[in-house]
């Protein structure tokens, strides 16, 4: 549907997918979901957690964007990156001390939740880089249009969809390490198996990488949230299921923001070697170089008679594909990363381990006895 709207209406009009669906989860949470409040903590919003941890982060995530094209030692980039440290180093701070933290830090004592978050974390680096660059990669090297590229990701989404609910079920039965171990395992093979696309590679040579690459996905996602629940009281089920959720998408952001990173460094290399002594301008080197990390090449006004615009293209095709390797060899190191986290932080059963006992708790039974 998202390849339908960007071919034949906007690419604007993808987010108005989300609207059926919010309002359908609104409906069904105002039905069906049973009210539920953590008494241990006040009801104020942490505004200033808030405000630090987003610029701390974002300041963090156009540093790992911007990176490669304002130069690593640049100016900007140093102050990003400086702004970052302090905005996070504050938040920290501000977590310890306000009466109702957006992440209390005491959860982070139970190993099976570090685990679970950090699994978190890792599964969506890898899922949302390896869909941005291959949507890019079949559009702009098999040269499908935006609905033939959406539709050759279904093999994916619908593995995702079938085995996730079997996922779940299967990990209250044996665990969550296990599914999640084996998830990742093969989130690792398939990610390895994009690192090895070259100029002959079809669609067909993919298939059995983006299928391997959903029955990971859906083996990982249920038994993760598992774990997490499983690792805190009840009353801190809200606020364990936030951080989980915030994680991912972070996890998702930099996973884009780093191998975007390493994908235009690759790229520029492997384009200026190409390029290299073969009288093309660098300005124009410099702007295909760009506009391979955005799907757009554009060598019109750019001066290259034929022969040269035909090198380019060549050259261009050739550095997508280096920079799409190294990107996916990031991926696939990381999601290996989250298989040893697994077998060595989540509890083999995933058995509900002793409530997270915190201040905020201690002081509720205190007011209570004196009540």
């Amino acid at each position: 549907v998202g390849g339908f709207l960007v071919e034949h209406v906007s690419w604007r009009a993808i987010f108005y997918i989300n609207l059926p669906v919010g309002l359908a989860a609104v409906t069904a949470a105002l039905f069906a979901v049973r009210e539920s409040r953590d008494e241990t903590v006040g009801r104020e919003v942490d505004y200033l957690g808030v405000g630090l941890l987003t610029v701390g982060l974002s300041a963090l995530v156009l540093a790992l964007v911007e990176g490669t094209q304002w130069g690593w030692g640049s100016t900007a980039v140093i102050a990003l990156i400086a702004t970052s440290v302090v905005a996070l180093i504050g938040f920290a701070r501000v977590e310890l001390r306000v009466r109702a933290p957006m992440m209390e830090f005491s959860l982070f004592k139970d190993r099976n939740f570090i685990g679970a978050v950090t699994v978190a974390f890792i599964v969506s680096f890898a899922m949302l880089g390896m869909f941005f660059f291959l949507a890019l990669y079949m559009q702009n090297i098999l040269g499908y249009t935006p609905l033939e590229a959406g539709v050759r990701f279904l093999p994916t989404t619908a593995v995702i969809m079938f085995i996730a609910p079997i996922s779940g079920r299967l990990a209250d039965r044996v665990g969550p390490r296990m599914p999640i171990v084996v998830g990742l395992s093969l989130v690792t093979l398939a990610l390895a198996d994009f690192s090895t696309i070259d100029q002959g590679t079809t669609f067909s040579d993919l298939l059995p990488a983006f299928v391997a690459m959903g029955v990971g996905i859906a083996l990982t996602m249920s038994p993760m949230s598992t774990a997490a629940m499983n690792a805190v009281s009840a009353s801190k089920a809200g606020i364990a299921s936030g951080i989980l959720s915030m994680l991912r998408m972070i996890g998702g952001t930099f996973g884009v923001a780093a191998t975007g990173a390493l994908f235009q460094a690759q790229a520029r290399s492997s384009l200026d070697g190409s390029l290299s002594g073969s009288g093309i301008p660098g300005n124009v080197s410099s702007g295909v170089a760009h506009g391979l990390g955005t799907g757009r090449i554009d060598l019109a006004g750019s001066g290259l008679d034929h022969q040269q615009a035909v090198e380019v293209s060549g050259a261009a095709k050739n550095a997508f594909i280096a920079g799409l390797a190294g990107s996916m060899r990031l991926s696939a190191a990381v999601a290996l990363a989250g298989v040893v986290v697994a077998l060595t932080l989540i509890n083999a059963r995933g058995a509900r381990s002793t409530p997270v006992e915190s201040s905020e708790m201690e002081l509720a039974r205190a007011e209570a006895t004196a009540a």
